[in-house]
């Protein structure tokens, strides 16, 4: 087996501007996350770099990217090996054994104690760890040079590595364009611009319209594609009219009947600065296909939800969750409010009549879940009623005379196949 190799950072900021020029658009698919503290990763950082605490890698490793993308972990000697735990050694990890010869080879290399075990944790979990970055100090002799002011940046900032559902960024900019074509101006004399996550997409132009757009995210989970979404800084300039930059802002609704997955969404929204604009109910879907309230209010830590002050990665918040029956029959009685309902591997059958209620006029439904039919590999699980048929959407939606605007069956990186659907109430 091979050991993770380490560089220092002038060596390992060559390297990433040289895999830079060498792909298309000067991009790196390569993810970096820095375990050094927070003080430090403010003053000075690897642009797009995500900062975690040592003792937070167990709860945050939603936030982490595919496990099929080159990581780089940076550390720094200074980082003290009682920083809280050993995280080798943590309850969160009592299966795994002794250090593997990737991480042996780090024993002896000035890589503190506590950082190796984080990334025992990832070799462990399946991440693709390419190597660690030490930090060391930037003299002022380099501070001016190319190399340094190109890639590395200071302050406070989160940066996403992880990807949102496959089959959404996919598709992210069909769902836009077709929202504000038919919402906006019901034409399709408008070009939508290039698209960044927490971006600048109109940098030569200043936004003279904000176009807000609703989405549900039912069965929203940790939260990662109500972030992408929120933090999505897309526009659209009319060709008739290049002075007038219409923004299009998304405001996520999120709804899981887990409560610890609210947290998480939670402290995700906070450290990406926009719990203001976040609204998260603790419900279920019954029976009926309709939003219940969940009568258990406890999260894993034993406190009221929304009051994790136990875990390692608790942020204060102001944000408050929806919770008992007056909010959510609030938001079951929210017909025609929503531009984009997002079903993403999740299955309710009974719930679908209802998203047909909640969705505006022109809205879009998008639907990404596991599907099984002839000619599709088969799995074990998901399966029975949890697994769609491959023309099932179709025929549902249809039926109540949408419009089928992406009906596609995908691969996951595991082997299983999963549904893109996007279709749009008329």
């Amino acid at each position: 087996m091979n050991s993770i190799p380490i560089y220092n950072l002038k060596e390992f900021l060559e390297n990433l501007q040289q895999n830079k020029k060498s792909t298309e658009g000067g991009k790196t698919n390569a993810k970096i996350v820095d375990l050094r503290p927070e003080s430090e990763f403010i003053e000075s950082h690897i642009k797009s770099s995500l900062n975690v605490r040592v003792k937070e890698v167990c709860e945050r490793l939603f936030e982490f990217p595919p496990k099929t993308t080159d990581l780089f972990v940076v550390t720094d000697a200074q980082i003290l090996d009682n920083t809280d735990i050993d995280i080798v050694n943590t309850t969160h990890n009592e299966k795994l054994v002794a250090c593997s010869a990737e991480i042996h080879s780090l024993s002896d290399s000035f890589i503190p104690k506590c950082v190796r075990g984080a990334i025992l944790v990832l070799l462990k979990k399946g991440w693709n760890v390419k190597g660690v970055v030490r930090w060391t100090g930037i003299g002022e002799n380099h501070l001016n040079s190319n190399i340094y002011q190109c890639q590395l940046t200071t302050g406070e900032e989160y940066n996403i590595i992880f990807s949102p559902c496959p089959q959404l960024g996919k598709n992210i900019k069909l769902i836009e364009y077709t929202l504000f074509k038919n919402i906006y101006l019901n034409c399709e004399d408008h070009a939508l611009k290039k698209t960044n996550i927490a971006g600048d997409a109109g940098a030569k132009h200043t936004a003279t319209q904000i176009l807000n757009l609703k989405v549900l995210d039912v069965g929203c989970g940790s939260g990662r594609d109500m972030i992408y979404l929120g933090l999505r800084n897309s526009s659209v300039l009319p060709r008739s009219d290049k002075k007038n930059l219409v923004k299009l802002e998304w405001t996520p609704y999120g709804i899981d009947y887990l409560d610890y997955c609210l947290d998480r969404v939670r402290n995700l929204s906070e450290r990406a600065h926009i719990s203001s604009k976040i609204q998260l109910y603790h419900a279920r879907v019954n029976g009926d296909g309709v939003f219940v309230p969940v009568n258990r209010l406890r999260n894993s830590y034993g406190l009221n939800i929304g009051e994790c002050q136990h875990s390692d990665s608790y942020i204060p918040s102001t944000l408050k969750f929806h919770v008992g029956p007056e909010a959510v029959e609030e938001l079951n009685s929210s017909n025609g409010f929503f531009d984009l309902i997002l079903n993403v591997r999740y299955l309710n059958r009974k719930a679908f009549s209802h998203y047909h209620k909640l969705l505006s006029k022109n809205g879009l439904i998008f639907i990404s879940t596991f599907v099984a039919g002839e000619g599709i590999p088969k799995y074990t699980k998901p399966s029975g009623s949890h697994v769609l048929q491959s023309d099932e959407l179709k025929k549902y939606w249809s039926a109540l005379n949408y419009t089928i605007l992406l009906d596609s069956i995908e691969l996951l990186d595991d082997g299983r196949s999963v549904t893109a659907f996007i279709a749009q109430k008329g």
